[in-house]
């Protein structure tokens, strides 16, 4: 089961403790500068006689732990830096090509936006070979130069990074494919605290903890 629960940090501090309480088992999983924070938190609200078994992760730390109990491909992790490195690669070598964009590559704070976008790409699923077909579909015009331009680029990264680096994205899906083969989730409730939104990788997370746990709630503050 999963649920989404909006509320005050109060409210949901009393609804984490509650489902530690409940569960006892329990995974929660916070923001990168919470961890030692919640610990504290649960040690002080949960003084109470019983056995309990809660661990608090981060999301790094959560990919960590997933990564050590079910094992990882030997690539090398590319940051921002080294993203943005293979992208400006990419934009030199198909300058020639792009129509839309050709213009625009050589622009500052281009390619922070194409590494931007090509994330979003990532994170909802979509592939460059998608792109491709959906900008084959539109008719002539700047719409079809533009999603032409962007599928070439995204192929392009993907080729010159594939069998070599992953960038974070990878690293999420890598992750998330190997969740159910770690068994972190198996056996306990899961708890999102401590996050306003959730976007993206999160919420992939959040839908494939609820498929490996008891009880999964995401508790928005």
């Amino acid at each position: 089961m999963l649920l989404i629960r909006s509320g005050s940090q109060d409210a949901g501090k009393l609804r984490l403790l509650s489902l530690c309480r409940e569960y006892q088992k329990v995974l929660v999983i916070v923001p990168e500068q919470y961890t030692l924070q919640t610990e504290r938190d649960l040690i002080d609200g949960l003084n109470a006689p019983g056995f309990f078994d809660i661990e608090v992760l981060s999301p790094s730390r959560l990919t960590e732990r997933v990564f050590a109990a079910a094992g990882q491909d030997a690539l090398t992790r590319i940051d921002e830096r080294g993203k943005q490195m293979a992208l400006a690669r990419v934009l030199t070598e198909e300058k020639k090509n792009l129509k839309y964009f050709e213009s625009a590559a050589a622009k500052q704070g281009f390619i922070a936006r194409m590494g931007t976008l090509i994330a979003s790409f990532k994170q909802s699923g979509l592939t460059a070979a998608q792109l491709k077909e959906y900008a084959i579909s539109l008719p002539e015009g700047a719409k079809k130069d533009k999603m032409e331009d962007l599928a070439r680029i995204f192929a392009a990264y993907t080729a010159l990074l594939q069998g070599q680096f992953v960038d974070g994205e990878d690293v999420t899906a890598s992750m998330l494919s190997r969740l159910p083969q770690s068994g972190v989730a198996k056996g306990r409730a899961v708890c999102l605290w401590g996050f306003d939104v959730l976007l993206g990788k999160m919420n992939r997370l959040l839908c494939a903890l609820s498929l490996e746990s008891l009880h999964t709630e995401a508790l928005m503050v």
